[in-house]
């Protein structure tokens, strides 16, 4: 396997880390009312910073001719 391909795959990785700690926190927050503000903001960080990652990690298109 490449380089190219590893990095895609470790991209993709993150970005279902991203969909699931959101949709966790969010669901949560319509479940269990008592969370707290502080829970719910570290949660969203969380997430964000995997959507990050995310992106950094996923290669770059190489252009046209390539």
């Amino acid at each position: 396997m490449t380089n190219r391909k590893k990095r895609e795959k470790l991209g993709d990785l993150f970005f279902e880390l991203c969909k699931y700690s959101g949709t966790i926190i969010v669901v949560g927050k319509f479940i269990n009312r008592d969370i707290d503000l502080l829970e719910f903001s570290i949660g969203i960080i969380l997430s964000i910073s995997f959507g990050v990652i995310s992106y950094a990690v996923t290669p770059k298109d190489q252009g046209r001719g390539k």
